[in-house]
């Protein structure tokens, strides 16, 4: 049975290899290779609802990372699941996590409610002087994009 990390690493993945392959100039994926891996990644949507209490901060940013950096909306029960455990684990969030978390929001235009935005400029603050320059942009561009 896949756990949340392998899921995740499954994840991570698929959006590194298409992002690849843009970035080397073939971006030309063939319509099956497109609806094939947004097959798979719908499916390993559906099975991290289900085992959402055993994600941690790196599973969790990473599985939104890669949907956002294939643009594949996860739907609603998805990022409610996952924002209750990002919540939840907040204080376990390192800075290229909180990072990563908010860019993900702001790339997939999904607006996260007040609660989880208190729980990421929490843990930001608190963890202010292990961010670098390039977290720090990061955050700041995805606070203002979602304004």
């Amino acid at each position: 049975m896949i756990d949340h990390v392998q899921m995740s690493e499954i994840m991570f993945r698929i959006a590194e290899l298409s992002a690849t392959s843009v970035n080397r100039g073939s971006a030309q994926v063939s319509p099956y290779q497109g609806l094939r891996r947004e097959s798979i990644c719908r499916a390993l949507v559906s099975k991290a609802v289900a085992m959402v209490k055993d994600f941690q901060p790196q599973s969790i940013t990473k599985i939104l990372w890669s949907l956002a950096t294939l643009d594949l909306n996860p739907g609603d029960q998805f990022m409610s699941a996952m924002s209750k455990q990002a919540i939840e684990r907040a204080v376990l969030f390192t800075p290229q996590n909180v990072a990563d978390f908010m860019w993900a929001h702001a790339k997939l235009g999904i607006k996260p409610a007040a609660d989880l935005v208190d729980a990421m400029s929490t843990t930001a603050v608190v963890t202010e002087r292990e961010f670098n320059p390039q977290q720090i942009g990061l955050l700041m561009w995805s606070f203002a994009k979602l304004d």
